[in-house]
């Protein structure tokens, strides 16, 4: 990976997460390429990035020797399963927050991932918003004294509608 130019990006979803975050961070950082979407239904994201190649399952991305990293979006609940296979792959992972349900799949795609020596991150985007950037100055200055234990949440995946 280090001695390619521009790192080749496959992209798993393209719904909210997809369209709204990723996508647009992938396209905005230089080196790094938007190369296939994975979309089950219709092919919007080629709409918005013409130059996208869209197909219509994960393995025909993991297929692919010229990406290099695979982003995944879609609920949590397929991250370690999705996670899993690509690392398997040979492909680098970045995993929609939350990584997995329980620690013990975090634990082994981490060691998966070092087995196959590939990295496997978390996107961490809530890390550089205002709230978060604000308790961390507040932590910083010592304003609140010793916090021992903070809790934020943002419930909005839910599998009935």
């Amino acid at each position: 990976m280090m001695n390619k130019k521009t790192l080749q990006v496959g992209l798993v979803g393209f719904g909210y997460a997809g369209s709204t975050f990723h996508a647009p961070v992938i396209t905005n950082v230089a080196n790094m390429s938007l190369a296939k979407v994975v979309q089950r239904n219709g092919a919007s994201s080629k709409e918005k990035y013409p130059w996208v190649t869209v197909v219509g399952s994960v393995q025909e991305l993991y297929a692919d020797d010229d990406i290099d990293l695979v982003v995944i979006t879609t609920p949590s609940t397929n991250h370690y399963a999705l996670a899993k296979e690509a690392i398997m792959a040979g492909k680098h992972v970045v995993v929609e927050k939350p990584f997995t349900t329980t620690s013990s799949e975090a634990d082994e795609l981490i060691s998966l991932a070092r087995e196959k020596n590939v990295v496997v991150s978390v996107y961490q985007n809530r890390r550089w918003d205002g709230d978060f950037m604000t308790l961390r100055q507040v932590l910083d200055q010592s304003l609140l004294g010793r916090v021992i234990e903070a809790e934020f949440r943002w419930d909005r995946f839910s599998p009935v509608v």
